[in-house]
């Protein structure tokens, strides 16, 4: 009986896999997908093709459509392979952009898969992405950005095109100003650092039963409250979206707010415009570094695990250490000099900052949405 069972269910998917394959596009409908939901380098896509036409339908991948409400203009749907609405879309959608989750049918001629990718960094990522041949285009930075991107993917390259990120757009153009409007400070530092344990389990970088970052603790917040209290400065701390931890649990700081991931969705604030809005970064091996590059404005990276990171997952080049144009963090007092160094105005990395901006950035202009848009001849 079971037998008999799996064999239909393997017909049944059979047939659907053929279905998808060969019922025709819809040429005015397009599919986004981002961790979270709508936001990365599909979010500034949609929202100027929203802006500039009336051409489209769109269909978002979310994590709960049920949050969202459909309209004439946009579908929510959840991704999966055995609900009618995803099978549906991703099957009748003419352009699918994606920057986490391969969205769309494999091989499907009739229809564009651009994976619009989600950074630039020198992290050692081979193995832990889809097979390439999936994506019809692949966009990056650049040419030396597509050059890392085929070390980590071998064959992306004859399927990439550099484009630059529209994300990158946000950090250019932005003419918001959220947090400033309710945080009064001199300066805005936002530290961003990159997961030590994916929320999955699917890749572990370091210790397996530790969600713990060597500064990110009481004692450590504590003094660095106290040094951004005295310069009149604040810092927002968010973990990445694929870190293991649902709640920031902390106690109150006068000059810190730290956030999960889905505590920042909720607050309804897009990380970019946040960015757009801050003095300073405090990262890591986090690829937002590059994108930060494009502002001018102080970078420091804490470093403090470096060699276990090191050891874990590693790097895609001998000496990344180099290419990380700023101070580099290694205690409470290294984090501290820098807080201070930017309250007052010291920055002594800008020459390496331009040289890592020019090495990584085919594109400064912030138009990196409409250049996307024009190449795949959606405008």
């Amino acid at each position: 009986m079971k037998s008999l069972v799996s064999k239909i269910k393997t017909i049944i998917f059979n047939l659907v896999k053929c279905w998808q394959k060969l019922t025709p596009v819809k040429q005015n409908m397009v599919l986004f997908e981002s961790v979270g939901d709508m936001c990365d380098n599909s979010y500034p896509v949609f929202e100027y093709l929203l802006k500039n036409t009336n051409k489209y339908r769109f269909v978002w991948v979310v994590g709960d459509p049920l949050k969202y409400k459909n309209t004439k203009t946009v579908k929510y749907i959840s991704f999966s392979n055995r609900k009618p609405s995803s099978i549906y879309y991703q099957a009748k959608a003419k352009y699918c952009f994606y920057t986490h989750e391969p969205c769309g049918v494999e091989g499907k001629r009739s229809q564009e898969r651009i994976y619009l990718t989600h950074g630039f960094s020198y992290k050692n990522t081979k193995g832990r992405f889809w097979n390439v041949d999936f994506n019809s285009a692949v966009v990056r930075l650049s040419d030396y950005h597509r050059k890392f991107g085929d070390m980590c993917n071998p064959g992306e390259m004859e399927l990439s095109v550099s484009l630059g990120y529209p994300r990158n757009d946000v950090l250019l153009n932005n003419e918001k100003a959220t947090i400033r409007k309710n945080i009064k400070c001199e300066k805005l530092f936002v530290w961003l650092p990159t997961y030590r344990t994916h929320r999955n389990n699917s890749t572990i970088y370091v210790d397996k039963d530790s969600n713990e970052f060597n500064l990110i603790n009481h004692n450590s917040l504590a003094k660095l409250n106290e040094v951004l209290k005295n310069g009149n400065s604040y810092l927002v701390v968010k973990y990445h979206p694929a870190q293991k931890l649902e709640k920031a649990d902390f106690e109150n700081f006068t000059n810190i707010k730290i956030y999960s991931n889905d505590e920042f969705s909720q607050t309804g604030m897009k990380l970019y415009e946040l960015l757009a809005e801050s003095d300073a970064l405090i990262t890591d091996f986090s690829s937002v570094y590059a994108d930060y590059l494009l502002t001018d404005k102080p970078i420091a990276f804490e470093l403090s695990d470096y060699e276990k990171y090191k050891e874990g997952g590693g790097f895609i080049i001998d000496d990344p250490l180099e290419h990380l144009p700023g101070r580099f963090i290694f205690s409470v007092a290294d984090f501290s000099d820098f807080i201070n160094d930017v309250i007052a105005g010291r920055d002594e990395y800008r020459v390496e900052r331009e040289r890592e901006r020019n090495l990584i950035h085919k594109y400064k202009d912030g138009n990196s949405a409409e250049r996307v848009l024009e190449y795949f001849k959606l405008l």
